[in-house]
């Protein structure tokens, strides 16, 4: 099938197009899965946060972790507020778990990396977090009241669970890059084909007086507009029914020296 001049245009624009606006879904798509990933760590985070401020508190009387009251109502209450919560544990410094609530919650000791990742936390940020075969983990070191690490409390979930809950916003991202990509293939086809359309009609026009050349040179280039594209075509056929004529010439005249 014979394409178009316009056809030759818009097909690779379209396919530029299209090409961009895949990219596009896919990229803001990875952009928006680390953005929300982000934003529920910073959340917990915060939970984690105030959950060792008010540990602290009932240190600063003089409790020590095991001896604090009210824990498990403070922690179930964390758990109630958002069902993302896997597990809450509380660990001393040496990572005995001291209180756990939820499924994802260590039992006897913590992991070793827990507590390395909680006694550095405690000079720089007193945050840490790690993530374990698609769970996150997001803890807060605890120190008493001289100022010396006392334990953690660290927070659990899952990051599948996450990242399902962005899976199901694409397909609205993906309606919204057809509808942009849709209007987008319109607008390049309408565009190019009436910014082609002159040249085309121009285009078809030479093709025609060529053709007509092939038949009647004469008469095809007394029909040949000299402004034609810009390159003379009626000049050019003019020269070509000259050449023709001079040819039929010397061939009338051969033949005629060539008759006894």
């Amino acid at each position: 099938m014979k394409l178009s001049l316009s056809a030759k245009i818009i097909i690779p624009v379209q396919a530029a197009f299209c090409i961009a606006i895949l990219s596009a879904i896919a990229l803001n798509y990875f952009k928006m899965e680390r953005v929300v990933q982000d934003a529920v760590a910073t959340r917990f985070q915060v939970v984690t946060s105030g959950l060792a401020k008010e540990i602290e508190g009932g240190l600063n009387l003089g409790f020590t972790l095991s001896s604090l009251r009210n824990l498990d109502a403070l922690i179930e209450r964390e758990r109630i507020r958002d069902e993302r919560i896997g597990g809450i544990v509380l660990f001393d410094d040496r990572g005995e778990v001291v209180f756990a609530a939820g499924e994802g919650a260590p039992q006897g000791t913590v992991p070793a990396g827990w507590v390395r990742l909680n006694q550095n936390a405690h000079q720089s940020g007193r945050s840490w977090d790690i993530e374990e075969e698609g769970t996150q983990v997001i803890g807060t070191a605890i120190q008493d009241v001289f100022g010396q690490p006392a334990g953690g409390i660290a927070l659990s979930y899952s990051l599948g669970a996450v990242r399902q809950g962005v899976l199901a916003t694409l397909p609205d991202l993906a309606t919204a890059g057809i509808v942009v990509l849709v209007v987008c293939l319109a607008l390049t086809a309408v565009a190019v084909g009436l910014l082609m359309r002159p040249t085309q009609r121009r285009l078809n026009h030479a093709a025609e007086l060529l053709a007509e050349a092939e038949k009647d040179p004469g008469r095809a280039a007394e029909a040949g507009d000299k402004d034609e594209l810009g390159l003379g075509i009626g000049d050019f056929l003019k020269k070509v029914a000259e050449v023709r004529g001079q040819l039929s010439q010397v061939d009338r005249r051969e033949s005629t020296e060539a008759v006894p």
